[in-house]
């Protein structure tokens, strides 16, 4: 019997590529039991794109940093394994397929992070990363010598991060998966990059308020290292 998947989409005023997104997931060739549609506050037609979609439940969170959010879509879901996807991104159809095999493949998977292909950006090494000297996050080309991968194609075994207490909501502006995945590690638990996962990540020009950002990404840093 398959694992039970929901999807979670952190957004904020990107109604335009949020469609796309939506649009993307209808493609599934497995159909997620839910949408997770995490608002952080949009001023523009962010809502009514959400909630005109049968598979979507809406949040409105306009007050909480990035890592907050991603917790609030965990805790609103009801299903065995979440799979974050970002607004500006587009899986391929067998996205949700491929990630449901991985996870039945070994209970001991925690985190499953799937291919990125970036596009409109200067590199290609956006959602892989490794730490350097004093906590440094650095983008890496060859995803086998990846620590780290970004929640634009991330998913999570649900019971596994609830065991680890879910993501530190004091990470407000990056390194929230940085500090998931080191506690995923020290907790026993696996993390599998698959790159049959694939989604496309194309760059949206954000306007207005920063979204999902209220901190310093140096302060990010410093917190996670000391």
């Amino acid at each position: 019997m398959p694992l039970s998947i929901s999807i979670i989409i952190c957004t904020r005023d990107r109604a335009h590529s949020l469609r796309r997104a939506l649009a993307a997931l209808a493609q599934q060739t497995l159909a997620p039991e839910c949408i997770v549609v995490v608002d952080n506050g949009s001023t523009d037609d962010t809502r009514a794109v959400a909630t005109a979609d049968p598979r979507v439940q809406y949040l409105y969170c306009p007050d909480l940093g990035l890592a907050a959010c991603r917790q609030a879509g965990i805790d609103a879901s009801t299903t065995d394994c979440v799979a974050m996807c970002d607004d500006d991104c587009v899986p391929e159809p067998h996205w949700l397929e491929v990630i449901e095999r991985t996870f039945a493949s070994d209970p001991q998977i925690a985190v499953v992070a799937g291919g990125i292909e970036n596009h409109g950006f200067a590199d290609n090494l956006k959602g892989r990363g490794s730490l350097g000297p004093n906590g440094l996050y650095r983008l890496i080309a060859n995803p086998a010598d990846a620590q780290f991968f970004g929640s634009a194609n991330m998913a999570l075994r649900k019971s596994a991060i609830t065991r680890i207490g879910g993501y530190d909501e004091r990470f407000v502006r990056g390194y929230e998966e940085v500090d998931l995945i080191t506690r995923v590690r020290a907790a026993g638990f696996l993390i599998r990059y698959e790159p049959a996962a694939l989604i496309h990540h194309h760059h949206v020009a954000s306007a207005g308020r920063p979204r999902l950002m209220h901190r310093s990404r140096q302060g990010m840093r410093l917190y996670f290292f000391f």
